[in-house]
């Protein structure tokens, strides 16, 4: 098991543990208890809130890891699920419309961002309901803040353009350098998602290689332009960034650093506070990344009608608010950021609420229109994308790439997936 999946479960053993400890010895008849499948922890804490707030349903949390395969796979499976990468085309079978949740005035389509509700379409019907997403930054320092093209966004072009302007050699070799594509692979991937590579489900997986093919070559001439080769970059980060990059933008050793904002906003504020941000996309286009989290009601499963009470509960502006406070009061929000971890996919809660709780996020909030939602991804995708994809991006970038790019990608991902028995 990982290093992740142990601290997941260790957060999940500790929320259920709190949350045992606001609940009485009630219970509720068969039918009005249901089960809960998760691999976002904070869940425990959200079920115990809803068991409190009324007599009539409970809900019981169960922490599991491969969330998706193991709803498949089980005889006896949770009427609700609520996790990441459910948006599969095997999981699809097992869930349950939601639209009547709408049609019967239970839920208010016009609190969600569009693009995420629209991202839980399946063959025209609400199957999956956004709960929570993060977004891709470049932070930068405070003093920074001036030099910005605008307040919402950073594109690829000026953060190639500014951080050159920072480099600085000594001695025949850098120093000072703005960013290098090659210190995140994870960076490399979220702007060949924003550009239109377009990973998605298939058999096992395909892209669109007219964008990734011209990306990658892009990344080379700005590695080969602003630094000369990829040795200068990695050179420069075994020498300066073994310490976290945040602290190498305020020891002016480099400009930019690559985030997702569960990582941003739970850094210490003694160092947030030093720092400043932009969202990583276009001018109007923001991609959320890939890890939104998700709910479902699960087909013919028992407990549907607590399920559906805890979904309605969960979804109102009010309930978000009261659980954006718990974590506050509890320090919760030390160590996970907004609701489920990111977020709200409802749009009023994040312009109304979470600027209170993270003040670094007034007048920077994304309009609805610029979240652009990544298309439907194997469950497997977490360890493919560690595994292969993250590898060839790094090597298709090196001193010496595979001669056959694409080839090699076809065939790293074929091996991997008999390698695991896929």
């Amino acid at each position: 098991m990982n290093t992740s999946h142990r601290r997941a479960r260790l957060a999940f053993g500790c929320l259920m543990f709190l949350a045992g400890s606001l609940l009485g010895a009630c219970r509720s008849p068969q039918d009005s208890i249901a089960e809960l499948w998760t691999d976002v922890p904070e869940f425990a804490l959200y079920a115990a809130a809803f068991n409190t707030s009324q007599p009539e349903y409970r809900i019981h949390v169960q922490y599991v890891e491969n969330l998706p395969s193991s709803v498949q796979h089980a005889a006896d499976k949770p009427a609700l699920v609520i996790g990441r990468y459910l948006k599969s085309a095997t999981l699809r079978p097992f869930l349950q419309p939601l639209d009547f949740l709408f049609t019967e005035l239970r839920l208010n389509e016009r609190l969600f961002y569009p693009n995420l509700l629209t991202s839980g379409l399946a063959d025209n019907h609400q199957l999956l309901l956004p709960v929570s997403f993060n977004l891709p930054m470049i932070i930068f320092a405070q003093s920074d803040e001036a030099a910005r093209a605008n307040d919402f966004t950073i594109s690829l072009e000026e953060l190639e353009t500014s951080a050159a302007a920072f480099d600085r050699r000594e001695n025949g070799s850098f120093n000072r350098m703005g960013y290098s594509p090659r210190w995140s692979p994870a960076f490399m991937m979220a702007a060949a998602q924003l550009l239109g590579a377009d990973f998605r489900e298939s058999d096992p997986i395909r892209w669109n290689r007219l964008i990734l093919d011209p990306f990658i070559a892009n990344l080379r001439q700005w590695i080969a332009n602003s630094h000369g080769s990829a040795k200068a970059s990695d050179d420069f980060r075994f020498r300066y960034l073994y310490i976290p990059e945040y602290k190498a933008i305020q020891q002016e050793r480099i400009r930019f650093a690559w985030m997702e904002s569960a990582a941003f906003f739970t850094l210490n504020q003694e160092y947030r506070s030093a720092l400043s941000f932009r969202w990583f996309g276009e001018t109007t286009r923001v991609r959320v990344e890939d890890d939104m989290v998700f709910a479902g009601l699960v087909r013919k499963a028992r407990g549907s009608a607590a399920a559906e009470a805890f979904l309605a509960w969960f979804y109102r502006e009010e309930t978000q608010q009261a659980l954006l406070t718990d974590a506050k009061l509890t320090r919760l929000m030390e160590t996970s950021f907004g609701l489920a971890g990111g977020f709200s996919a409802l749009r009023t809660v994040n312009e109304n609420f979470f600027v209170d709780f993270y003040p670094a996020l007034l007048g920077k909030l994304t309009p609805p229109d610029f979240l652009q939602v990544t298309g439907d991804l194997p469950a497997t995708w977490p360890a493919m994308k560690r595994d292969v994809v993250l590898p060839f991006l790094l090597e298709a970038t090196a001193e010496e790439p595979p001669a056959d790019l694409f080839g090699t990608l076809d065939l790293r991902l074929r091996n991997w997936l008999k390698q695991n028995g896929l």
